[in-house]
Formats: structure tokens, C-alpha cells, sequence
């Protein structure tokens, strides 16, 4: 189908078969499309992984909301997920996953386990067709450990290649190649006046935009604009 839109009434037809159908993946398909990946956060806490209040071999998800591929996930409450017991010799790395599973029809927070090993790494998250992973968190589980402790936990929260925040329902555009196009025109437009201006004119201009460009890093926007006005 080379064109898709939505969403209208159905209507029953002759044969008593409404002439539309919407699935629930149309929908996620729908919302994907200008929510992305990740976990909200209105506040920093959400879906945090944190040690247990006497330090176990446990941990903690904070309650939260996450959002992946269309879909909606929501933890009303502190959830705990149990750590496997660590290995007498070697260390490994855990995974604390927010994860989106298309045969369960679900999202769930779980931990994915390590393998034990003198230079432990931690498991690859999970993205195909059937299972798609929003990675909260790293715990390091040291050799005959026997508890989790907070300074145990790395927080992959921020990190958009594993996880990520939605702090909008619109993805923020990405404008690096619109201001270098305007700092090309610039640069032309003052390459053609350098032709009409004296040397001394040109200079003067050339270093008045120097200026400016070194202030406008350490100043705030309202003291910068004062400038500009001075100016």
C-alpha cells in the first residue's frame, strides 16, 4: 500500500463487515512516529535502579514510565528483582532491562545475567523483530559478593544508544546541517561585501562579528542581547 492515513469511523458494509479495522500495531505505529524511544522523565528518579534499603543481592526499579516503538509501559511502584548469586572467583556484569516483547504482548523490567569472567562484560541488549531492550542500568557484581551496593549500579539512562529520555512528545530536530547552510550564505553574502568596502571598512566589520562570536559563549542570553542593543 503506497499510501496509509487514519483514523475514521468504520461503517458496517451489506455484508455486516465494518469496511475498517485498526489494529493495535497501526496505533503503535502511528505514535512511533513522533514519540521516541526511552524513559520520561519528568523527574530524575524514574525507573531509576537503586540498591535495596539493606543492601541485598537484589535491586530496586523506581516507579516510572518508558515508551518503545509505539508502545507504553508504566511502573506504578518500587518493583524488585532479584540478583543471581555471584560466582566464588570471577566477576560479571548484569543488566537491568525495560523490555518490549512482541510474542508476550508485554513490557517488562527484568535483569539480564552476565558471564562470570576475569575481564567481565556485559550482555547485548536485545533488538529484533520479536524483543526490543531499553537498557536502565549496569550492575557490577564483584567475586563472592554477597550484596549489591549503590556505587555496584552504573545508571545508562542518558545514554540514547541503550536507552535515552523522552523529554517531549516530538523528537528535538537536529539542526547542525540548517546553521551550517545559514554560515554558508553568511559567508558568502560578506565575501561580496568585502568587494564593495574599503580595507579599512571590511577589517572594521570582520572584527566587530570576531567579537561578538567570542562573547556570545560566556554571556546569558539576556546580557547578550543587551550587547547587540549596545552595539
Amino acid at each position: 500500500m503506497a499510501e496509509e492515513c487514519g483514523f475514521f469511523n468504520a461503517e458496517i458494509g451489506e455484508s455486516g463487515d465494518y469496511d475498517r479495522v485498526y489494529l493495535a500495531q497501526t496505533f503503535a505505529k502511528y505514535f512511533a512516529s513522533f514519540i521516541g524511544n526511552g524513559v520520561f522523565v519528568k523527574y530524575a528518579n524514574k525507573l531509576q535502579v537503586i540498591s535495596t534499603d539493606i543492601p541485598s543481592m537484589a535491586v530496586q526499579v523506581s516507579s516510572g514510565q518508558g515508551f518503545c516503538n509505539g508502545y507504553w509501559y508504566e511502573n506504578t511502584d518500587t518493583k524488585r528483582l532479584t540478583v543471581e548469586v555471584a560466582d566464588g572467583l570471577l566477576s560479571r556484569k548484569d543488566i537491568v532491562v525495560l523490555r518490549w516483547g512482541a510474542s508476550e504482548r508485554a513490557m517488562w523490567v527484568d535483569i539480564v545475567k552476565g558471564e562470570p569472567s576475569s575481564a567481565p562484560k556485559k550482555p547485548e541488549i536485545k533488538r529484533t523483530q520479536d524483543y526490543y531492550d531499553l537498557q536502565l542500568a549496569v550492575i557490577d557484581i564483584p567475586a563472592g559478593a554477597l550484596a549489591i551496593n549503590q556505587e555496584n549500579i552504573n545508571d545508562t539512562r542518558p545514554d540514547s544508544s541503550v536507552c535515552g529520555w523522552v523529554s517531549g512528545v516530538v523528537d528535538q530536530i537536529d539542526t547542525t546541517n540548517l546553521f551550517a547552510q545559514f554560515q554558508n550564505a553568511f559567508d558568502i553574502w560578506f565575501e561580496q561585501m568585502k568587494g564593495q568596502l574599503s580595507t579599512d571598512a571590511a577589517g572594521n566589520l570582520q572584527t566587530q562579528i570576531d567579537n561578538i562570536m567570542t562573547f556570545l559563549p560566556d554571556v546569558p542570553n539576556d546580557d547578550f542581547i543587551a550587547f547587540i542593543t549596545a552595539k
